[in-house]
């Protein structure tokens, strides 16, 4: 996945093999992160979307699995000079910033290294609670957020000494999986909202929830061809029996009486199987697309298994990969301009 620095490469995206597949998993230190950002910057100001910062939000998205230093230096290379990590048990957030705008950019559940039990936690513990937006969302979500949100030294005070500083400030929010989840949730507490995208979101709240959630524009979630996690959760089916387990963690018993069902919040991207984008396709095309997305994985893991390699990862799997997001995006400004 080489780029030139004089003129703008599409990327080849990484092969689903199982053999390759340290290539998909995040973190990824050796991705062109930011190519050619004086050449074409963030639009910070931007009240629609724009497929350069659909861009520049997902290689964020995908930075936040990185180390600390390394991903401040790459914002350093993004513009952006003040970088601050906000860290809880299993919550990451980087908020990097200059005098004009700043991304709030939510990690996602990591899976190389000891804080997947932690995320996993998270991830499972999809019984509703209070919002406080009104309506309700996924308790798990809520409480990671909320590791790093309070206090002297937390998310909230950072974000409202910025505005202080900076009158006309610029939020942005973006994350991918769990991280994605958060930075909706972080936009819809803090209220002062440029801009929301995010990769491979999971569904968060109910109904109420979706229909109160106050920034609505410019509000792009991408889903990618198979990506199975914007399907979940389904419903609330676990209903907090009042005890805890002990790591602390609410212990759950399943109630099929009338469960209320997660929704989704924000305007589609879809990405088809060819990595092309497009907005709010109808259920029928995405259905389609979805199928061929299946069946050519499954071709290519004949072709894989023939030449005495081991088969394709299963494409919901493979499709959730924040390096794909970050890979599609990229090649679909790069198209925007005419360029091959």
């Amino acid at each position: 996945m080489n780029s030139s620095n004089n003129t703008l490469q599409k990327l080849v995206p990484p092969s689903a093999s199982v053999n390759d597949v340290n290539g998909i998993l995040p973190p990824d230190e050796g991705f062109s992160y930011f190519d050619a950002y004086d050449q074409y910057p963030f639009l910070h100001s931007a009240k629609q979307f724009k497929k350069v910062n659909a861009w520049r939000l997902a290689d964020c998205a995908l930075l936040a699995y990185a180390h600390e230093d390394f991903s401040k230096r790459q914002f350093e290379k993004f513009g952006l000079q003040k970088f601050r990590l906000f860290s809880g048990n299993s919550t990451q957030c980087h908020v990097a910033s200059n005098d004009q705008f700043s991304i709030v950019d939510f990690r996602g559940t990591e899976i190389k290294n000891s804080n997947l039990i932690q995320d996993l936690l998270i991830d499972v513990r999809a019984n509703f609670s209070d919002s406080s937006l009104g309506g309700k969302v996924h308790d798990g979500f809520k409480a990671a957020l909320d590791e790093i949100w309070y206090g002297e030294d937390g998310l909230l005070q950072y974000l409202q000494q910025l505005k202080n500083e900076f009158q006309e400030m610029h939020f942005w929010y973006t994350g991918h999986s769990l991280g994605a989840a958060l930075a909706v949730l972080a936009a819809g507490r803090f209220k002062h909202v440029q801009g929301i995208y995010t990769y491979g979101c999971p569904k968060i709240g109910n109904s109420a929830f979706t229909s109160n959630f106050a920034p609505t524009n410019n509000f792009y979630r991408f889903v990618n061809n198979n990506d199975v996690i914007p399907e979940l959760p389904l419903t609330n089916l676990w209903v907090t029996s009042g005890t805890t387990n002990q790591l602390g963690v609410p212990i759950p018993w399943v109630d099929f009486h009338a469960p209320e069902l997660y929704q989704q919040v924000g305007s589609l991207m879809y990405i088809d199987q060819a990595g092309k984008s497009s907005e709010m396709p109808s259920s029928q095309a995405q259905l389609i697309d979805r199928f061929e997305g299946i069946v050519n994985n499954a071709k290519d893991s004949v072709v894989n298994l023939m030449s005495a390699r081991l088969a394709n990862l299963p494409d919901s799997f493979v499709d959730h990969a924040p390096v794909f997001y970050a890979v599609h995006t990229r090649n679909n400004f790069i198209d925007s301009l005419g360029a091959g």
